[in-house]
């Protein structure tokens, strides 16, 4: 028995957590219905997204019969279930509702039916004033439409689901289609036809405009009966515009489209656009060879693009695409980079063609005291992007495979400094060559002061000694505790900052901060390679002797 408690009050709270989650639950999605922003809709998804054509579905049936602004009395047609409002001011005031019947009847008590079949608003309330007003002596009638009706319009062809759509006659085409689930990546935006009852011929609605354009007059309302038929599109069937304009893409082509309005659907050229030249690429009537057309649109600048005259307008075919240039060098700022010992190190902004090296110094505010001018070093970025294909090659070529041309070349690339431009920085002021003009990209290094010289290689205590002017190559290297075992004094250099080198014995150099003094090994002696090759050399050396010995027995037989 308790244990049918205790499993009845488990399932019970089991129940109720259930409950309080899935209350949570439909709160977030309430929620998330407010926040999420509107489905748009995009003619060129390869793919039906069902969430997004049911949250639009959602959203149009939450917006349906709401108005966008007020409704034009000449404009609305009454129709089966719209409800008036009549306002009678006699001595008695009176005010009733009547219903539109099926018929397109109002009944009025104590006046009748009247006829608004077909009929406006603005219609309806001048006939029913009239009517009253053979009846009373009223001060004021006022016809007014308290509630709109709603009714059903069938929606057929390239729509998700073909089908009977409730609407209003407040909703637009664009509505009811949303409504219906959206419609297919190969829907035709510009070709919807509207057959309504009544009218003699039948309305074509362009939503291409209404989306891009914001043309109402391109997605009209809805009324009861309309059959909307939405055809096919084919990827042939359209024009394409390119380069600079704000929205760039593929539209839809429509007979009689211009070229103003194709530039409209991408949202118009930027201020970069080169007008003087659009360039319009169409297909010849054997649908293979191309002829390019060339339209100067300059007269347009400052122009809405809705306003063009014909005249100064071209018309477009299927096909066509339309390429719109930029200006060139249109606004393109050219900075270089200022680093290290500098005042005010940063990004500085150049003329092409005119600034030099010691201009971008001055706005840097100078060499601060603690540069380096020696082993400072001005790089060119477009220089590094210039690809070796030689030396990539052979950095996947073993050295003992090389020739020693290929060697030699590998060698001298790897130890290159790429980019580097040799620059005395020293007489910048003076010095034309090394005044250098800068380009796009360019980095200048200042590098601090370096107070020791580098001692490399087989010394005894490698490593940074500080600078003394009175020192001598020598006096360096007994710093470092002397040369090491195998040292190769006859091969030692001094590096300079700038990568110079000089012999140890040379006595065209001075050694300053920053210096480098490498001391090479000896090469090893490889014994077993001198006993082979002397084995070789000797052999041959006897074989010489013996055909020698031979040649001269021979003569002296003879």
């Amino acid at each position: 028995m308790y244990i049918r408690v205790l499993d009845r009050s488990f399932k019970a709270l089991l129940y109720f957590v259930l409950a309080t989650f899935s209350s949570l639950f439909s709160q977030a999605q309430t929620s998330d219905n407010i926040r999420l922003p509107q489905f748009k809709f995009n003619p060129r998804a390869g793919e039906y997204d069902t969430v997004g054509f049911k949250k639009a579905e959602e959203i149009s049936k939450d917006a349906a019969g709401i108005l966008e602004t007020e409704i034009d009395p000449a404009q609305y047609i009454l129709g089966p279930g719209d409800v008036l409002h009549v306002f009678v001011l006699t001595s008695i005031t009176t005010e009733l509702d009547a219903v539109v019947s099926p018929e397109g009847k109002l009944l009025l008590p104590n006046i009748g039916i009247v006829n608004l079949k077909n009929k406006s608003l603005a219609q309806a309330d001048s006939i029913v004033r009239q009517r009253i007003e053979k009846v009373y002596k009223a001060r004021e009638v006022a016809v007014s439409l308290k509630k709109l009706r709603t009714f059903k319009v069938s929606l057929l062809g390239a729509v998700r689901k073909p089908t009977m759509i409730n609407a209003t006659a407040a909703d637009r085409i664009s509505e009811v289609i949303d409504r219906a689930g959206g419609l297919l990546h190969n829907s035709s935006l510009r070709r919807i036809v509207v057959e309504r009852e009544g009218a003699t011929a039948a309305i074509e609605a362009d939503l291409q405009k209404f989306y891009s354009l914001g043309d109402k007059s391109s997605n009209p309302t809805v009324l009861g009966g309309d059959r909307i038929t939405i055809p096919y599109t084919f990827e042939k069937q359209t024009i394409t515009v390119l380069g600079d304009v704000a929205l760039p893409g593929v539209f839809e082509f429509k007979e009689g489209d211009r070229l103003s309005v194709a530039l409209r659907f991408a949202q118009g050229f930027l201020p970069s656009s080169y007008l003087d030249s659009i360039e319009i690429v169409r297909f010849r009537a054997n649908g293979v060879d191309i002829e390019r057309i060339f339209f100067d649109a300059s007269t347009w600048v400052g122009s809405s693009l809705s306003s063009i005259p014909e005249s100064y307008d071209i018309t477009l075919k299927s096909g066509d695409r339309i390429f719109v240039r930029t200006i060139p060098e249109w606004q393109k700022s050219a900075t270089v980079a200022v680093r290290g010992e500098v005042k005010y190190p940063g990004t500085y902004a150049i003329t092409k063609n005119s600034t030099r090296l010691k201009d971008v110094i001055a706005m840097a505010g100078g060499f601060t005291e603690n540069a380096a001018l020696e082993s400072s070093v001005l790089v060119r970025r477009k220089e590094l992007e210039v690809e070796d294909r030689e030396y990539w090659r052979l950095m996947n070529v073993p050295q003992k495979d090389m020739s020693e041309d290929e060697l030699r070349y590998f060698r001298a690339r790897a130890r290159e400094n790429r980019g580097a431009i040799v620059v005395d920085f020293k007489n910048i002021e003076t010095d034309a060559a090394g005044n250098t003009i800068l380009e796009e990209k360019d980095s200048v290094h200042i590098t601090s002061k370096r107070l020791f010289v580098n001692i490399l290689g087989r010394v005894n205590s490698p490593g940074r000694i500080p600078f003394n002017e009175q020192y001598t190559y020598e006096d360096y290297i007994r710093e470092a505790g002397g040369y090491g075992y195998r040292a190769d004094k006859g091969r030692s250099v001094i590096i300079k900052p700038n990568g110079v080198q000089y012999p140890s014995d040379s006595r065209s150099y001075r050694i300053e901060p920053g210096d480098d003094i490498l001391v090479p090994e000896e090469e090893e002696v490889k014994y077993g390679e001198i006993f082979t090759t002397g084995l070789t050399v000797l052999a041959q050396i006897i074989t010489v002797i013996a055909v020698v010995v031979s040649l001269t027995q021979n003569n002296n037989n003879n």
